[in-house]
């Protein structure tokens, strides 16, 4: 079993009887210091798991313009997710917080309240005695030969009632306040346990959304591998080179093509099982599922904005012949040794 779990556990068990074993101010002082601190760890072991690697997402520096900015701009959606789903309303994260805010001002308020009553008891009680005190004194000062006679003074027997009565609204007030003591704390409790499950489903989905942008990122990468190796190997075996004209190699995936447009679309979509890095692939199941489209352009006129010089499929043969070592490690070269582990990409192709 899990630590977290534990903890969840133990406030399970303890919650119900948490409510009904405050009697008094000072309970109730103690249980909004210990809830306090609950909060603060709950949220500390928030703050840690969201700082761990597998919840964010560091974009590469990549040679390739084009792929950098899909690159750079799954970061920033990474970041821009976490900011919403941790600061801002309605997130289940924010919502439950507040409420549980909410619940601890409200103790404070009926901690204030035991205080308030109990103080104002004392002050009645002690001023009603002042006057007993004085009544008191004045008939000794008139003390005459009948007063002798033990006898209840009429003033100070209703005082004395008066304190009695005192004494009873007081604890009538009292338990009027601690059962609502009792009902806000059984609620603190449940929002205590709610924003726990809240923190712990919050930073689930930003794992769950950190996998699918490195996922992205990885098949960026790869892209940027093939963009180079196809670029290098059509300059120099395919264009004439008398011909000093402007050509781009880019390397497309067809079927995300669109959804590369839209970043969010594709965080949504279940296409992100399919970016697996072709350095775990062999030759022969790239060939089979590969949708990467090669596409040579060149200079845009008016006329002709995107003008196609050559378009070609991955398939086996083709990544035998632009993924050499050579190519490899050019590309690698150029990245400042970023992606080595892609010569495994050149010997899978081999």
């Amino acid at each position: 079993m899990s630590h977290r779990q534990q903890s969840k556990n133990r406030k399970n068990t303890t919650s119900a009887a948490a409510a009904d074993a405050i009697k008094g101010v000072k309970g109730l002082s103690k249980y909004i210091q210990e809830t306090t601190a609950t909060v603060q760890n709950i949220r500390d072991m928030f703050q840690h798991d969201l700082a761990q690697p597998n919840a964010n997402v560091q974009a590469p520096t990549i040679c390739r313009s084009r792929i950098q900015y899909l690159a750079a701009k799954t970061g920033m959606a990474h970041e821009g997710m976490v900011h919403h789903i941790t600061l801002c309303d309605p997130s289940e994260l924010v919502r439950t917080e507040n409420e549980l805010k909410e619940c601890l001002a409200q103790l404070e308020e009926n901690r204030k309240s035991f205080v308030h009553n109990s103080q104002q008891n004392k002050t009645t009680i002690r001023h009603i005695r002042d006057i007993i005190r004085q009544e008191d004194a004045e008939r000794r000062a008139r003390r005459t030969v009948t007063d002798e006679i033990a006898y209840a003074s009429p003033v100070r027997t209703e005082l004395n009632q008066l304190i009695e009565n005192t004494k009873t609204q007081n604890k009538t007030t009292a338990n009027k306040i601690l059962k609502q003591v009792h009902f806000n704390i059984r609620l603190t409790n449940s929002r205590v346990l709610a924003y726990q499950n809240a923190a712990e489903t919050t930073i689930g989905k930003i794992i769950h959304h950190a996998e699918k942008c490195r996922a992205f990122i990885a098949r960026c990468r790869d892209l940027a591998l093939i963009e180079f190796c196809a670029s290098a190997w059509w300059m120099e075996t395919q264009k004439d080179p008398m011909d000093h004209s402007y050509y781009y190699v880019s390397a497309i995936d067809v079927d995300a093509s669109e959804h590369e447009r839209d970043l969010d679309t594709m965080l949504r979509s279940p296409l992100h099982t399919r970016y697996i890095s072709f350095s775990e692939m062999t030759a022969e199941s790239a060939a089979k599922s590969s949708t990467i489209r090669i596409v040579v352009e060149g200079l845009p006129t008016r006329e002709n904005p995107y003008p196609v010089v050559a378009v070609y499929d991955m398939d086996q043969q083709f990544a035998e012949t632009i993924l050499t070592e050579e190519a490899v490690t050019a590309f690698m070269t150029e990245q400042g040794g970023e992606l080595c582990e892609h010569t495994v990409v050149a010997r899978a192709f081999a």
